[in-house]
């Protein structure tokens, strides 16, 4: 596998986290498999499925910037974690050639969050 495919999820893997998420699964088994980069993928993957889910119930539009405001703030993050990369290097999100485990963990972090934005759309859909 070439470094470049695996920076991304392959369309099984998406598929697999789509039907976990949707039969309420656990997804840590499966970050356990991902690299950092996959779990950078799978972040922005579901940033974008929610940006679809609020324009298919015709909520407000809202962008990823909003999104990304419901995280625990970087410097926040960073603190907690005492790194010794430079801050920037956090907000940037370029610390994960030198330190993947922290890097894989603020994404896990982000997408348990868009989990918990994700959950009222996806009740919504199996309500109907």
């Amino acid at each position: 596998m070439s470094p470049e495919t695996s920076q991304k999820l392959s369309l099984f893997q998406r598929t697999e986290i789509l039907m976990r998420i949707l039969d309420k699964q656990e997804l840590e088994t499966i970050f356990n498999s991902l690299t950092a980069l996959q779990m950078k993928d799978l972040r922005n993957f579901l940033e974008d499925e929610l940006l679809y889910m609020a324009a298919i119930n015709k909520e407000p539009i809202m962008g990823k910037s909003i999104i990304r405001s419901k995280y625990m703030p970087v410097s926040d993050y960073y603190r907690q974690q005492n790194c010794g990369e430079r801050l920037e290097s956090c907000m940037d999100e370029s610390c994960h050639p030198t330190n993947a485990v922290c890097f894989s963990m603020k994404m896990a972090s982000h997408i348990h969050r868009l989990l918990d934005l994700l959950k009222p759309y996806l009740e919504k859909s199996t309500a109907r």
